[in-house]
């Protein structure tokens, strides 16, 4: 028979009790560090709206004090053979360069203005913080960026890496090919390391970027294409230079006769087609995609490319509105229109919205509801339509109709 004494019940109620007090504690630990993620969050949002804020507005000031350009540097110069003697001294005068450039921000910064957009969509998962921000140029290009922050040793948040969708991934990968592989050989000789690659043909390879670069900005597509097949293959499959070659070859075939572009057509997506099979987990093809699927009258793929693009930045209403054009040139208006309008009540501030709304209505042959889009377009941005600049195919009649005429001639 079992004896229950004095003592052992005590102790069984001390050990009870140490455990409600060990629950407690460990309760406790959880609830504060629940407080203390949520605390962090809304910091991440706030900094997060802060810092689109001030790439929309174009000041460069604050985001020299929202991006560490240090970090970015560095960054570039980790992990790579450099061809340097004195990797110290090329890393500071990198960073001079471009604090004094604004050479981290600019080019975003560039993008979001004229009617474009940089908002922030969320606060991403994992062991670094990081925030999800749409980018919508002003000609209506779209991308994601990823920025990873870090707190300074003053506790202040900073930004520290961006990666890039429509840029493959690395913001700045192409500043890190040209730093390690030809900027060596721009400097005194006595600076260049004995292991630097032969400099002739880096010489060469760096003429050939070059060239395809100012053929790009030139609108020479072709050249650009030429120079691209001079490249050896394994700088060809490089990031940037074979989405730059998607985007020089998609320009060139839009500017074909069609039975000329039928046979180009191959070529791109041969490209388009290489690409993904070296980078599978990009989707800077996906999003070039969207737009040259439904062209060439792909819908189902092009409907296929806006749901992945969708479930990896985990929703978007941006998106409803890239699947009404989808839609629209599909020749399903009503579907379309329904898609923008959506867009257009979640997105108003976005110039770009606007735009391609009234083209949907256009589209399908209601130039009342795109004339007042026009209006909403000048009303709120003080921006007119560049008819001459536009796809006439996706705005129907609507340059010609008394409705558009008139409301323009009382701008």
């Amino acid at each position: 028979m079992e004896r229950h004494t004095t003592t052992g019940l005590v102790d069984r109620v001390s050990r009870a009790s140490r455990m409600v007090i060990a629950i407690g504690a460990i309760a406790g630990t959880a609830t504060n560090a629940v407080q203390a993620s949520e605390l962090a969050e809304d910091a991440y949002r706030e900094f997060g709206q802060r810092l689109t804020l001030a790439v929309e507005k174009g000041d460069l000031e604050e985001c020299g004090r929202l991006f560490d350009t240090r970090s970015y540097v560095e960054g570039f110069f980790k992990g790579v053979a450099f061809h340097y003697r004195d990797g110290q001294a090329a890393e500071a005068k990198w960073v001079l360069r471009f604090e004094r450039e604004h050479g981290v921000y600019a080019s975003t910064v560039a993008d979001a203005s004229l009617g474009g957009s940089y908002r922030l969509l969320r606060s991403l998962p994992g062991e670094e913080p990081r925030l999800l921000v749409r980018l919508v140029c002003g000609d209506g290009t779209l991308d994601y960026h990823t920025l990873t922050l870090s707190t300074s040793h003053t506790g202040e948040l900073r930004v520290v890496r961006t990666t890039s969708m429509r840029r493959g991934g690395d913001f700045f990968a192409q500043i890190r090919h040209v730093l390690s592989r030809y900027m060596a050989h721009e400097t005194d000789d006595s600076l260049i390391s004995d292991r630097a690659p032969e400099a002739a043909a880096m010489r060469l390879e760096k003429r050939l970027l070059s060239g395809i670069q100012t053929a790009a900005r030139q609108k020479k597509h072709r050249d650009a294409l030429y120079f691209f097949q001079q490249l050896p293959r394994s700088v060809q499959n490089g990031r940037h230079v074979l989405l730059t070659t998607i985007d020089n070859s998609i320009a060139y075939e839009r500017e074909l006769a069609a039975a000329e572009r039928s046979r180009h057509k191959s070529w791109t997506t041969r490209l388009l087609d290489r690409y993904e099979d070296i980078y599978p987990n990009d989707l800077a093809a996906t999003l070039r995609c969207v737009d040259y699927a439904s062209y060439h009258k792909d819908f189902e793929q092009a409907r296929r490319c806006v749901a992945v693009i969708n479930k990896a930045v985990g929703g978007d209403p941006y998106l409803d509105l890239v699947a009404a054009i989808v839609e629209s040139r599909s020749g399903n208006h009503g579907l379309a229109i329904a898609l923008a309008e959506l867009a257009s009540e979640k997105l108003p501030e976005i110039a770009t919205v606007h735009t391609e709304v009234a083209s949907i209505h256009a589209a399908a042959g209601d130039n009342v509801s795109a004339v007042a889009r026009l209006n909403a377009l000048y009303d709120g941005f003080r921006l007119t339509i560049e008819e001459d600049a536009v796809d006439g195919t996706r705005w129907g009649r609507l340059f010609d109709s008394s409705e558009y005429r008139s409301w323009k001639d009382n701008l």
